[in-house]
């Protein structure tokens, strides 16, 4: 399959929006939306994520450390292309590493599908989860939105049960 490359906007008004709202309604939007936008997008066309331009330094104290780093995830774990800038991973170089080594070593978290409102589900309304597909590898991701550290149960698709191989994604520090 085919399609272009489209710039994803309005995924760069995110971080503002995390920022004026609770993370629980957060959550619940962006799960929403990002499930809605994929039957918007022309056939094939593929996503360039990023959540900010020139305004990195205003984006950051925005957010903070905490929500930025979670924002850095989201890129890497829905579907798309993340796209950096220049000074993007100003403090964050190492987190940007792991999260380049984790798309490397799972290719479901490149290609294939990408549900939102379908995936696991977890015990605090704060945390993101999003599952992805590629032929016979599944990856579930789960990532926190709340300013603090939070405990979750994660209910785990029906598609992860019976013979199911965990392969922990190793160094990948918490958000």
């Amino acid at each position: 399959m085919s399609g272009d490359l489209c710039y994803d906007i309005l995924l760069r008004n995110l971080p503002y929006k995390l920022a004026g709202i609770p993370a629980a309604e957060f959550v619940t939007h962006l799960s929403r939306w990002l499930e809605e936008s994929q039957y918007c997008d022309a056939p094939g066309a593929l996503q360039m994520r990023t959540f900010i331009m020139n305004d990195n330094r205003n984006c950051f104290n925005a957010i903070g450390p905490g929500a930025a780093r979670a924002m850095l995830a989201l890129m890497y774990f829905i579907k798309g292309v993340p796209l950096g800038y220049t000074g993007m991973d100003n403090g964050h170089g190492f987190f940007v590493k792991k999260l380049n080594l984790a798309r490397k070593e799972f290719p479901a978290l490149c290609r294939g599908e990408a549900l939102y409102n379908k995936a696991g589900e977890s015990s605090s309304p704060k945390v993101f989860t999003v599952q992805r597909k590629y032929k016979k590898q599944e990856i579930l991701g789960a990532i926190n939105f709340s300013p603090e550290v939070v405990d979750v149960t994660l209910k785990l698709p029906s598609s992860f049960a019976g013979e199911t191989q965990w392969t922990p994604v190793k160094d990948i520090p918490t958000l």
